[in-house]
């Protein structure tokens, strides 16, 4: 394979993953331990990265070589390692169940990268609540239209997924059915 051939392949490869990383953003802000997830996924990707490093190290002749190829395959795994287990956590969801939380805060946010332009008013884009219950507090980003929403004084049911791997994230935005919260409730 041609050295030009190499450079186009990274080029795409790289662009690949700042995609992925972009489709796939917009889920981080509803997992509910989502640095545990960050953790996992790069100490994991860390050491599948250094065990296909040794492989590439055995494989190849020259030191120079077998020092990029190992480096590469070190960095490769630790970036790539969060952004699979929260697709593979997503993908493979095992169950879902609608849960109360108590909100503590509920804060607009715009995020809109040029902020407010002249003589235009604020307009939120989503909200962010720290919401908390039994078993900690958190801090996720919803939607704008509150009324898709079960908000009851303090109280609010979000419907939440348990990933394959274990991590939970709320899931999109939904109507509850009635008799969804009475169970939730009950």
């Amino acid at each position: 394979m041609s050295s030009i051939t190499k450079i186009i392949i990274g080029f795409l490869s790289f662009f690949v993953i700042i995609l992925a990383y972009v489709v796939e953003a917009r889920y981080f802000n509803g997992y509910l331990n989502f640095a545990s997830l960050l953790r996992t996924g790069a100490l994991l990707g860390g050491l599948i990265g250094i065990g296909a490093g040794i492989y590439f190290w055995n494989q190849s002749d020259d030191d120079d070589t077998k020092f990029s190829l190992f480096a590469t395959s070190l960095v490769l795994g630790v970036v790539l390692g969060p952004l699979l287990i929260s697709i593979t956590n997503r993908w493979l969801n095992t169950q879902d169940e609608l849960i109360e939380f108590e909100v503590v805060d509920i804060y607009p946010v715009m995020k809109s990268a040029f902020g407010i332009l002249k003589d235009e008013e604020f307009r939120a884009d989503g909200h962010e609540l720290t919401i908390e219950n039994e078993e900690g507090q958190y801090q996720i980003e919803i939607g704008s239209d509150l009324s898709k929403y079960q908000i009851d004084d303090d109280s609010i049911f979000l419907k939440v997924k348990k990933g394959f791997w274990g991590y939970r994230y709320i899931a999109p935005v939904h109507e509850i059915k009635p008799e969804e919260r009475e169970a939730a409730i009950s």
